[in-house]
């Protein structure tokens, strides 16, 4: 499942598997249930992230964000966003110092 990413996640489980048995246990649990979990990217995405960003106080609420969206840019689908899953792109660097 890891693919091309499978070195970063060996590099974590050794770094811990090294130092603290607990760490090391809990990496191996998070990235045992990495493949269940993903995200989303891409331009559009990021366009009504920073529309709710900046209404985030706005009393009327989400529903009314969204109609304004619409008006403004059209409607809202997934299918123009990408599905990123998190165990292709952690990255051993970055996530050793996840785990304290």
């Amino acid at each position: 499942m890891a693919g091309a990413n499978k070195g970063e996640l060996l590099k974590v489980l050794n770094h811990y598997r090294a130092s603290d048995n607990q760490k090391y246990h809990a990496a191996c649990f998070l990235i045992k249930n990495m493949p269940y979990y993903g995200f989303y990217e891409g331009g559009e995405l990021q366009k009504y992230l920073r529309y709710f960003e900046a209404h985030s106080t706005n009393i009327k609420g989400a529903q009314f964000i969204v109609d304004s969206l619409k008006k403004a840019d059209g409607e809202f689908s997934m299918d123009m966003l990408t599905r990123k899953k998190d165990i292709g792109i952690l990255l051993a660097n970055k996530q050793l110092l996840l785990i304290h």
